[in-house]
């Protein structure tokens, strides 16, 4: 190509690169124009969108049980699983509008009142706030006012959502002011709030099914008394009452009129011998079939319908606070009471106490005998939940129950028994071999009588074992007790767990054979709170290892561990999980948690009590469906 041709060409290529860039540049506004409209009409194909309604019904339902706790499901507010559902499109809240089942539980906890600013002396509490305290205050009361306001609108919208359906009433209020806070005057606004919500409630009495009530006060004047106090006629489908009531003695109030005293019995009969009985009436819904009654025992007077109860709960049967109450300050009943009731309730399923039991009524002299003339048949319960004093030994033997699968016994911090003198080991004796899941503290045991539980036990599946011993009781033991009258409670040693280990060989064909017995064959989850020098974790890892193994013991095979929790007291000195990995061990489908305590064991004080003198410790995890 000549030299006076090359111009031209490229006068022709520059044309043709200019037509492809408009091309490119076309193209591309093009492909935005797409990427906009896919972008805003994404919605519109989400895999969210295919969704079936009553697939989307079940997801939903799931979510508020994954919210819930063991004891309520989530507060009614804007971070409920159903409202922001109801807030993702179009198509959701219509479906959720639709759906008044999911709107059911209505789960209610009245912000406390805010407190005035103060000093720490009584003689502060009878000033009035003047100045910046006083707007301050004002500013902090106006805010809580507005929170109640926005509360009662939130329940009138769910109440009105769950359309006609049985609904689930979860109530939670503290009214008591600390001691050394000044006691505010009645605030009318507010007083007027509360009672709007109560007559809210209280006019869908005829569809409450569920209802579990914590109230804690200090004036009998209270307004939220009237939520136990409803017609009789419209509780004809209310199937579950649960009620935790504390009645506060507060130096805030006044107590001087019979009007204002408080109604605990127990708190009563420790101050002025004259009780303020309310009228109750959820007691007799006619449908009941389960009652937990938290804090106030009345006793078998009280008008309920026994016979139809399925389950039954007395006493502090979730504990709460720092640690737990002790016994005199418990409710309590006699043995002659406990039968007398249970022989009312032939229909129970299940039943737990935390009540001090005593032998003899306070006007008796001598011990009643505690065995009844008649063994007391309960066909049908299959969880029982003994928790506060000791029962008396023999006492299992006055009882029929052949559909017994569950058991929890947890009295902590008394005297260690031996197997002929625990009524403990009596239970096991009488019931071992039918049970399925086991509870119980072995703190209150000596070594051979701990043994002697766990040798009883052939068909447990679940077991949860507590040592809620003092941490000086714990290492009285391991050094030997400071006197020679002291018993030495038991301790779960790494021999303790060696029992629970299998010791296998290979047999002929390959497989695996355990060479002696185990205790607990067919063990598939196990929990366990430890106190100090008890088993260690290289002793864990054993005990799984060989868990996880398929083994057979005398023509029966030995189940393998599915789940196990540990909180140990001791310093970490194996990772027991990677030390499982690294072995090789089976961990498909297997769950393991295990925490770490490093206590100093000069100093048992503080802190330390809460952890050690809290049974449930280990059990917070345990007491959801997973274990």
């Amino acid at each position: 190509m000549l030299m006076k041709d090359r111009p031209a060409l490229l006068k022709d290529h520059e044309a043709r690169v200019a037509e492809i860039d408009r091309e490119i540049k076309a193209l591309v506004e093009r492909r935005a124009a797409h990427t906009k409209i896919i972008e805003e009409h994404s919605p519109c194909i989400a895999p969210a969108r295919q969704i079936p309604a009553d697939i989307l019904f079940s997801i939903l339902q799931a979510s508020i049980l994954k919210e819930s706790s063991p004891i309520s499901p989530p507060l009614i507010s804007r971070k409920h699983p159903v409202v922001v559902a109801s807030h993702v499109c179009a198509e959701w809240r219509k479906l959720t509008l639709s759906l008044p089942l999911l709107w059911s539980d209505i789960v209610i906890s009245i912000p406390p009142r805010p407190f005035a600013p103060f000093k720490p002396y009584r003689a502060m509490r009878e000033k009035p706030l003047t100045g910046d305290a006083r707007l301050l205050y004002e500013e902090d009361v106006a805010i809580w006012e507005g929170r109640i306001e926005r509360l009662k609108d939130a329940i009138i919208t769910w109440i009105n959502r769950s359309g006609s359906c049985p609904l689930g009433i979860n109530f939670a209020y503290n009214e008591c002011m600390r001691d050394w806070s000044p006691r505010p005057p009645v605030d009318p606004k507010a007083e007027s709030l509360m009672a709007e919500i109560i007559s809210v409630l209280i006019g869908v009495s005829n569809r409450w099914k569920r209802v579990n009530f914590n109230l804690d006060l200090e004036r009998t004047t209270s307004p939220f008394l009237r939520l136990l106090d409803c017609p009789p006629d419209k509780l004809e489908i209310l199937e579950e009452f649960h009620l935790t009531f504390r009645f506060r003695w507060s130096s805030n109030v006044d107590y001087d009129s019979d009007d204002d005293l408080p109604m605990l019995p127990d708190i009563v009969r420790n101050l002025k011998q004259k009780p303020l009985n309310p009228r109750i009436t959820l007691f007799e819904a006619p449908s009941l079939r389960s009652l937990k009654v938290d804090h106030l025992w009345a006793n078998i007077l009280i008008p309920v319908n026994w016979g139809g109860l399925t389950e039954l709960c007395l006493g502090d049967c979730v504990l709460i606070g720092s640690i737990k109450p002790s016994e005199s300050s418990k409710p309590d009943i006699t043995v002659a009471q406990l039968f007398t009731l249970l022989g009312l309730c032939p229909n129970l399923v299940r039943f737990a106490i935390d009540l001090a039991l005593r032998t003899r009524s306070p006007d008796s002299a001598q011990d009643t005998h505690p065995v009844p003339s008649h063994p007391i048949r309960l066909p049908y319960l299959h969880s029982l939940d003994i928790r506060g004093s000791p029962w008396p030994n023999g006492l299992a033997s006055s009882f029929i129950l052949p559909s017994l699968r569950t058991l929890s016994i947890i009295c902590s911090l008394h005297k260690p028994k031996a197997e002929e003198d625990s009524w403990i080991v009596d239970w096991f004796r009488c019931f071992g071999d039918g049970l399925t899941d086991v509870t119980f503290d072995y703190a209150c045991l000596t070594q051979s009588a701990f043994i002697h539980c766990l040798e009883r036990l052939p068909n447990v599946a679940t077991l949860r074992l507590i040592n809620s011993g003092t941490p000086e009781r714990t290492l009285n033991t391991f050094f030997g007790p400071s006197s020679g009258s002291e018993v030495a409670q038991a301790l779960f040693t790494n021999s303790v767990l060696s029992l629970l280990t299998p010791k296998f060989n290979l047999d002929e064909d390959g497989g695996y054979r355990v060479l002696e017995g185990v205790l607990c064959p067919k063990l598939d989850k196990f929990g366990c709170k430890l106190g100090h020098v008890e088993f260690s974790d290289e002793a864990l890892v054993e005990f799984i290892a060989a868990r996880r193994r398929n083994v057979v013991a005398a023509g029966a095979s030995i189940s393998r561990l599915s789940n196990v929790i540990v909180a140990f007291v001791i310093s970490k000195k194996k990772d027991v999980q990677k030390e499982l990995e690294d072995r090789g061990v089976d961990l498909e489908d297997f769950s393991l948690n295990t925490s770490y305590r490093e206590r100093n064991r000069s100093s048992f004080s503080g802190p330390m009590y809460r952890w050690w003198y809290d049974p449930d410790c280990v059990l917070d995890r345990s007491a959801h469906d997973d274990f």
